[in-house]
């Protein structure tokens, strides 16, 4: 809350290519979409200190966003309710006078309309929904950024690669984006290499104990359980109470009216901030 204002948020979502220099001539077709070249695609969460909490690689440059979001563990993770059982750590929480139970991530226009996502508006036309919006697009660069940072540390995953095996290829991003976190963690904790990430953590509240936020921590310890970098998706259980559990929970993530619900309390809090901080 401290860097956007407002609470719940765990990241933003998005996807960036790789360009594939060695794809073999039978796959080329597949994997070459609007970047007219061989591409393949690296979806991720990052918050604002540009620490992965998600990553999922190996899908053809012919997906966009939306096709990949289908394919991702991440959804897996939300209809299968691996990812609810995270985030009792951190929820309940309030949007000024809302409360809600789930986290929600920051998305492009492309993603549906899901209870945890928050999308900007395509036409904003009142003042609520353009400050809305451009607190959205601005909050959302956290995701741009650390797809930068992570090209430009390590330049492999800029340059064009020249590996045949898409394991291979998978294993090194993998370990780049290892790299990338424990360079994040040990930046964030004070250069401490034994301190768990803790995104609530401040380098100027210099008094504030690095292990304070319990909660986080456990939720930043509990996740790597779920989220392997790794090509295509695991396989889901398929027992009759599993399968009601999963409708349940995906009747929740489709439900529109939450959806709107959470804009409009978001909405809410952006537009109080402005007109407070014109009144003083």
């Amino acid at each position: 809350k401290s860097v956007h204002g407002v609470d719940g948020m765990f990241g933003s979502l998005d996807c960036m290519h790789t360009y594939w220099k060695n794809c073999p001539k039978a796959w080329q077709g597949s994997f070459s979409g609007k970047e007219k070249q061989p591409t393949i695609v690296l979806e991720a969460i990052s918050d604002h200190h540009t620490w992965f909490w998600h990553a999922s690689y190996g899908y053809a440059g012919t997906l966009n966003d939306l096709n990949v979001l289908n394919l991702s563990p991440f959804l897996d993770a939300l209809r299968s309710g691996k990812f609810a059982e995270i985030e009792t750590l951190v929820v309940p929480y309030e949007i000024g006078l809302e409360e809600f139970k789930w986290l929600y991530i920051l998305v492009d226009g492309i993603y549906p309309k899901y209870s945890r996502f928050v999308k900007g508006m395509k036409e904003p036309i009142t003042r609520k929904e353009r400050i809305m919006t451009a607190w959205q697009e601005g909050a959302r660069k956290d995701i741009e950024r650390a797809f930068g940072i992570l090209q430009a540390k390590w330049q492999w995953i800029a340059r064009p690669i020249h590996l045949h095996n898409l394991t291979d290829i998978s294993n090194r991003v993998a370990a780049c984006l290892i790299l990338h976190n424990m360079l994040v963690s040990d930046r964030i904790m004070d250069g401490d290499v034994n301190a768990r990430y803790n995104p609530s953590h401040c380098l100027e509240e210099v008094d504030v104990p690095v292990d304070q936020d319990e909660q986080t921590l456990a939720l930043q310890e509990t996740i790597p359980r779920g989220y392997e970098s790794r090509i295509g998706i695991g396989n889901m259980r398929t027992d009759a109470a599993r399968l009601s559990i999963d409708r349940d929970i995906w009747n929740n993530l489709k439900d529109v009216q939450e959806h709107a619900r959470l804009h409009v309390a978001i909405s809410d809090v952006k537009l109080s901030e402005r007109l407070n901080n014109m009144d003083s």
